[in-house]
């Protein structure tokens, strides 16, 4: 993981169907969030979210752009039974994850996921847009999820409001 201080926040995509777009929508606003790299298996996807967000590198396997890349956080916004795999690859690979919601297809995934996080001190985040009311909170600003001691401390709680990303 990159210093914080004064850069910007390195950020890749696991996955790029529907919800990822939404993802790259809202952290496309930020000055303090870089788009760096995703990964899919559908290059039609990914080409046409490269274009939208001037996205410049995309991979075909995961693994592959957490091991080119240095990246500070991803969203895993894969289908649901591949959650598991795809955050503990990035909570390895030293990023914070954002995964979109359900966090894993079975509670014993999701125990795992948990194992991983506290192995590799990772801070993660589980989309909870279904649980809160979208008028009172925008789910997407990610940086506010990480404010942990790792990442976050400049990352403003009131970014989460809406009407305040720009």
């Amino acid at each position: 993981m990159t210093n914080r201080k004064n850069k910007k926040l390195r950020y890749g995509f696991i996955g790029a169907g529907g919800i990822a777009g939404t993802h790259m929508r809202d952290l496309s606003r930020r000055e303090d969030v870089e788009l760096v790299a995703m990964a899919d298996i559908s290059e039609t996807s990914m080409r046409g979210y490269q274009d939208r967000f001037d996205i410049p590198r995309a991979y075909s396997d995961w693994k592959e752009m957490l091991r080119v890349e240095a990246l500070d956080a991803v969203s895993v916004c894969t289908p649901n039974r591949l959650h598991e795999r795809a955050a503990i690859d990035a909570m390895k690979a030293g990023c914070e994850v954002l995964c979109e919601k359900p966090l894993a297809h079975s509670a014993k995934a999701g125990e795992r996921m948990l194992a991983a996080s506290r192995s590799t001190r990772a801070i993660r985040q589980v989309d909870p847009q279904t649980m809160l009311p979208r008028r009172r909170y925008s789910y997407r600003s990610l940086p506010h999820c990480l404010s942990g001691p790792k990442v976050l401390r400049s990352w403003p709680a009131q970014s989460a409001l809406p009407g305040r990303l720009g």
